[in-house]
């Protein structure tokens, strides 16, 4: 003999039910939309992965750009006055960008888009001072037409 299936039914629940059946039809509810600890934990881990990972990221863009300003600085004389003036204006910046951006990633921590544009800011920064590096070898070498050509495609 075949069993009736157990199918519920898709009308609204009986007004005149017991109050035990509502109750657990709440319970129910509340715990599709509650996030489980296992599932709260995993985020908050995640969340101190990304924290990690970006703080290393930063310590290698800092050790690399405190490299490159302790060559740009000692070699600055090279570079004629104006070049070396739009040069610590735009290091000034991308050092606001640099600071602005740590400050939204600290608010959150886990957003990709705030930390994709810290390393942008910090990559920049990098690029600028390779560059400026780049200049003053030229200029010491006496080539204008290469130096002429690096402060071209800034």
């Amino acid at each position: 003999m075949a069993r009736p299936s157990r199918r519920r039914s898709s009308s609204p629940p009986d007004p005149r039910c017991c109050c035990s059946c509502r109750a657990e039809r709440r319970r129910r509810r509340r715990r599709r939309h509650r996030s489980t600890p296992a599932a709260g934990g995993a985020a908050d881990g995640a969340a101190v992965e990304a924290v990690n990972a970006v703080e290393a990221a930063q310590a290698q863009f800092e050790k690399a750009i405190e490299d490159l300003e302790k060559v740009a600085k000692a070699n600055q004389q090279a570079l004629d006055p104006g070049t070396a003036a739009t040069i610590e204006k735009n290091l000034g910046i991308i050092d606001q960008a640099i600071a602005d951006n740590r400050a939204a990633v600290k608010s959150e921590p886990a957003s990709v888009a705030a930390r994709e544009t810290l390393f942008e800011a910090l990559r920049q920064k990098v690029t600028l001072l390779q560059d400026t590096i780049s200049l003053i070898n030229e200029m010491r070498k006496g080539n204008n037409a290469a130096a002429a050509q690096l402060v071209n495609k800034s």
